[in-house]
């Protein structure tokens, strides 16, 4: 802990940026903005919810449990249609 707050104080002293300033991830948030950004969260997760059928992604099959029921070729073409997309979902959804 010691040597992360002196690793933060020389970033902070290279920077220019005066040691008792806290860091923008630091700094203290009102209520109203703490509620914006669950609200902005929860839309976010309903988009995702949205836009793969109610489920949400990597549910449907847990990957350990794939090498339970599925072996050789039987895996391969359920590993290559894989049902999580990797698909940015933006902010201002």
């Amino acid at each position: 802990r010691l040597g992360a707050a002196g690793t933060a104080l020389l970033h902070k002293l290279q920077k220019g940026i005066p040691p008792w300033i806290p860091l923008k991830v630091h700094e203290k948030k009102t209520y109203k903005e703490l509620q914006e950004e669950a609200i902005e969260s929860k839309r976010r997760d309903l988009a995702v919810l949205q836009a793969n059928g109610g489920v949400w992604p990597g549910v449907r099959i847990p990957s350990h449990a794939l090498f339970l029921w599925a072996s050789g070729s039987e895996l391969t073409p359920t590993l290559e249609a894989d049902h999580m997309p990797n698909k940015f979902i933006p902010k201002d959804l």
